[in-house]
């Protein structure tokens, strides 16, 4: 009997963890071959630009969910083909929204990105001066293990065009403008930048500023 009961209890005390386990999914889970591919794809996209932010869910039966904010239809239109060309992907829901057409927003843009990527200290994030020719960060880019960044679970970050998903970062600081409101997103290295860019934005012009920026603890720090 007394071999019975504590069975009995072990059954139970193991339904119980995998259920605690089932319902608190690992921020550091790795990520699948699917999603490491899919993600090379969007970030090796020629016109994915500084302006431009990308995000993507990979579903278990191989559909996957497009979200994000870009400047251009064509970026939307090749973001989705390359992502179906993907070995694995068996459908594409394409929810990207597509930048209102506006001088007053394409005039701010290239002051944020002036302000901010030709300050003495915030230029070392890594883009080009010009931003003409910021096809390209040089810097780790990020995305990964974005639940851990506490400015993602924002209502905004959960909400179209983004949706909770992970974010495909090919620079340290996107600037995303959209009527006269400007967020910045991306990954820098102490609360002083983070500070410094939100208020680079503001003298730039911007009526608001979401600073989403996180700042990364590096190891050992």
């Amino acid at each position: 009997m007394y071999r019975n009961a504590l069975s009995s209890r072990f059954v139970i005390a193991s339904a119980m963890l995998a259920l605690f386990a089932a319902g608190v999914p690992s921020l550091q889970a790795q990520p699948t071959p699917l999603i490491r591919e899919i993600r090379r794809e969007l970030r090796s996209l020629p016109s994915y630009g500084v302006f431009d932010l990308l995000t993507f869910k990979a579903n278990d039966d191989g559909s996957v969910l497009l979200g994000g904010y870009v400047l251009s239809e064509a970026l939307k239109t090749d973001a989705e083909k390359v992502v179906a060309s993907v070995r694995g992907v068996t459908k594409v829901d394409n929810k990207i929204d597509v930048a209102p057409v506006g001088i007053t927003d394409d005039d701010l843009r290239r002051k944020v990105f002036r302000a901010i990527y030709r300050d003495p200290f915030l230029a070392r994030y890594g883009t080009p001066a010009d931003e003409a020719a910021a096809s390209r960060a040089r810097f780790a880019p990020w995305g990964d293990g974005f639940r851990d960044y506490s400015e993602f679970g924002s209502a905004r970050w959960m909400q179209s065009p983004f949706f909770g998903q992970e974010p495909v970062g090919n620079y340290a600081i996107h600037i995303l403008v959209n009527r006269g409101v400007v967020t910045l997103a991306g990954t820098v290295d102490n609360e002083a930048d983070k500070t410094a860019a939100g208020q680079k934005a503001r003298l730039a012009g911007a009526t608001t500023v979401n600073n989403d920026l996180h700042v990364v603890v590096k190891k050992g720090a």
